[in-house]
């Protein structure tokens, strides 16, 4: 009953003021307006700073992953080759290798695959609305930064030399020859 009574009363306070209700949504829109100026820039800069500094990190992780997993492989085949290729240091080497393999295996599995789905998640719900339409960011701007692309290209060179070293060498063929010689 009451809203009844008030539905009329709310209708004849628009209808006597509607020059004020008009300037007040004027008003409105202009703060809004002024805010979004104000605040646009700094989140777009906070955005694109740590996403660069997201993707950054993980870049040197990787580098630094793939340069000491080169300078393992050299010391292992090395080893090999003092050793005059003996089965024993060629089955060391296959150990420490399948142990590098599985380390790679579970960082794939365990945070790079559950991370790109969060943040193809994130980009198809509001976040992602608020990235590309609000703040108006593009990934792919971020990523083309200079610097990530050189750290990226440095990450490339690394794993290159990693799977060079790796080239001479196979890993089921030290325990093939164990198996065959146990016999």
């Amino acid at each position: 009953m009451n809203l009844i009574r008030t539905i009329p009363q709310i209708i004849a306070f628009i209808a006597r003021n509607w020059r004020k209700i008009i300037k007040v949504i004027y008003i409105a829109v202009d703060i809004i307006i002024i805010i979004n100026k104000m605040v646009k820039p700094t989140a777009q800069m906070f955005v694109k700073r740590y996403i660069k500094t997201k993707i950054k990190t993980s870049l040197r992780r990787n580098f630094v992953f793939a340069l000491s997993n080169s300078g393992i492989i050299m010391l292992l085949l090395v080893i090999v080759y003092i050793t005059g290729n003996s089965l024993t240091a060629r089955l060391v080497t296959s150990i420490v290798l399948m142990f590098i393999m599985l380390v790679k295996i579970d960082i794939l599995l365990s945070r790079t695959i559950p991370d790109l789905r969060r943040a193809l998640k994130r980009l198809r719900g509001l976040q992602g609305y608020l990235l590309k339409h609000a703040l108006r960011l593009s990934i792919l701007d971020i990523v083309i930064d200079s610097r990530i692309t050189a750290l990226f290209i440095a990450v490339l060179v690394a794993i290159g030399v990693r799977w060079g070293l790796l080239g001479g060498f196979s890993i089921v063929e030290p325990w093939i020859e164990l198996i065959s010689s146990s016999r």
